[in-house]
């Protein structure tokens, strides 16, 4: 030694105990795997709206078409009955029948087109698009239901993920309750005769005094959890209840659309048959014919109006939400 004070320079690095780091990474893992499957449930409900929105717009336009013939048919018939009135052959209550007829179906014409187009707005906020797309008539067909796998399910992902995010959370809590290392090192010298190079490491560890904080993390931490496993268990169940409540809606829909097929297809062309034939022959007169007509036509919307709620709620099954 040399008398002279010696300068001393170091460094020092605080680190937390090497088991957070990986919990961290796991956490952070997790929390993407979360966003993840909201991504697919968001995809999921986008889907199914425009699936229940297009069927929609196909279904109405064939309602507009049945409707299309009774307002041709109606119309023809109030201008008939006006002159037959006009000539003497029928009463004014026959004329004044025809004429509210008519114009009752001619309004529920104009209903139906109106419904078309709140449907095609409904399709285009669905799917975004600048331009407008007008959907083409096609047939109204059936839709496959598609078999479930609750384990594919996005929602039961989300819940799945997100209870494993909280679990995650809670053991990051306890990894943080573990002491910081302190690494330091340091070296010193003067510019004296005989100066020499004094160094030296230490090594320590950072205990906090306070852990109120700290435990009060980690019980939420644990709440947070007990929920997320919750709401993914009855997630679940909520799925199963409405699977089974929508089969059945199905089941009946499907009951009155094959009683149409097999019977009531025939029975409707078997009415416009006979009224033709009948009132052509004199049997019948032109108010009897055309209510047979729209009985048949009736028949038809009935049918119509099943297989549109039989494909909505097929696409409900298909992309099921609680």
């Amino acid at each position: 030694m040399n008398g002279l004070p010696i300068h001393v320079w170091g460094i020092e690095q605080v680190l937390e105990f090497p088991t957070i780091y990986g919990a961290r990474r796991r956490v952070s893992q997790s929390r993407y795997r979360v966003q993840q499957t909201m991504y697919e449930r968001i995809r999921r409900e986008v889907t199914k709206s425009t699936l229940q929105a297009y069927n929609r717009v196909v279904y109405l336009q064939h309602k507009r078409k049945n409707y299309q013939y009774l307002d041709s048919i109606y119309a023809d018939f109030a201008h008939a009955a006006t002159r037959r009135f006009e000539l003497g052959e029928s009463n004014y209550l026959e004329k004044l029948t025809a004429q509210a007829r008519q114009s009752q179906l001619h309004t529920q014409y104009l209903q139906v087109e109106e419904d078309i187009n709140a449907a095609h707005a409904q399709l285009y906020s669905v799917i975004q698009e600048d331009t407008s797309y007008q959907v083409p008539f096609q047939p109204l067909e059936l839709y496959d239901i598609h078999l479930q796998d609750w384990n594919d399910h996005p929602g039961v992902a989300y819940f799945e993920a997100s209870s494993r995010l909280a679990d995650l959370q809670v053991r990051q809590s306890r990894q943080e309750l573990l002491p910081d290392l302190h690494l330091s090192y340091f070296q010193g010298s003067n510019q004296g005769e005989d100066a020499r190079l004094y160094h030296g490491y230490r090594l320590g560890i950072g205990i906090p005094l306070i852990f109120g904080a700290q435990r009060a993390r980690i019980q939420a931490a644990g709440i947070e959890k007990d929920v997320a496993a919750y709401q993914a268990r009855y997630f679940r169940r909520s799925l199963e209840g409405k699977y089974d409540q929508l089969t059945a809606e199905v089941s009946k829909y499907r009951k009155a659309i094959t009683y149409y097929e097999q019977t009531g297809s025939q029975l409707s062309q078997e009415i416009v048959n006979t009224a033709n034939k009948s009132y052509f022959s004199g049997e019948i007169d032109y108010f009897q014919y055309i209510q047979s007509l729209e009985n048949a036509r009736t028949m038809e919307l009935d049918y119509l109006e099943n297989v549109f709620l039989y494909n909505q709620t097929v696409v409900d099954i298909n992309y099921i939400t609680p």
